[in-house]
């Protein structure tokens, strides 16, 4: 095992459980907490909450911290490992971002003005849907065109060999 493998695992470990303290409080805090002080008489809420919740709110803050930090860094270690983060300078593949992968696939002439106009269209109705906008209806001549559009980049491609 090398030590950037054992550095992700540490850093997934970190991250997950301090998410898990994390969302933890913040259920505490507003499920049982807002209920349980909202029946506490006055002199039982002096008593309660100056023990209770600076103890809460110390581990919420660090499980909030932690889990952005151990997130952020395993981020940048797996866009590092999966050569993400730098320009290597190759052939468009599986790894690279799609509207690359578009333009590549046009220049090179494997697609036309017009399929490219479609794929980019398509694209801005995937983008949509993946960051939660509604995304118009697709029509039967939409995903006619993507699905004979994949197959002919299919049957024209050359298999890749993978490198170990």
């Amino acid at each position: 095992m090398e030590i950037g493998d054992l550095l992700a695992a540490l850093f997934r470990w970190f991250h997950i459980a301090a998410g898990i303290l994390w969302i933890g409080l913040l259920y505490f805090f507003n499920f049982v907490n807002a209920h349980f002080s909202a029946a506490l008489d006055a002199d039982a809420k002096k008593k309660v909450v100056p023990e209770l919740m600076p103890r809460a709110l110390y581990f919420f803050r660090w499980g909030a911290l932690v889990t952005w930090v151990t997130g952020l860094l395993l981020l940048g270690y797996v866009f590092y490992q999966g050569g993400l983060m730098f320009d290597q300078g190759g052939e468009a593949g599986w790894g690279t971002m799609p509207r690359t992968m578009l333009n590549e696939l046009y220049s090179s002439g494997v697609i036309s003005t017009s399929a490219l106009r479609d794929l980019e269209g398509l694209f801005q109705v995937r983008s949509a849907i993946v960051h939660g906008f509604s995304a118009p209806a697709a029509d039967p001549g939409t995903v006619r065109f993507l699905v004979d559009t994949a197959r002919r980049l299919l049957a024209e491609s050359e298999p890749v060999k993978q490198t170990a």
